[in-house]
């Protein structure tokens, strides 16, 4: 598997992602949320964007609650758009 020459290199969690945005922005916001009271002077003291401190963690727990069988699926795709390059859509995005 090679990477097309000025292509972004996909990963499993690239493709969970692109494929699970919705849950991920559901899990970003309840996180946000969870945690505004804590860590709003933080994140103002810090100059951090709230999208920055939730994103990794959402898009884990949303990796962490796929089925094996999605999971698998996520890591087929990265496998073929490393290859082939992703759906227009996504091409699109990058």
């Amino acid at each position: 598997m090679r990477k097309s020459q000025g292509h972004k290199a996909w990963s499993y969690r690239n493709v969970c992602w692109r494929q699970y945005e919705e849950e991920v922005r559901s899990e970003m916001q309840r996180l946000e949320e969870s945690s505004a009271n804590l860590t709003d002077s933080v994140a103002r003291s810090s100059g951090l964007d709230k999208n920055l401190k939730t994103f990794q963690p959402a898009l884990t727990s949303v990796w962490n609650s796929l089925t094996t069988e999605q999971q698998d699926e996520c890591r087929e795709l990265a496998k073929k758009w490393n290859a082939e390059g992703p759906p227009k859509e996504d091409q699109r995005r990058y």
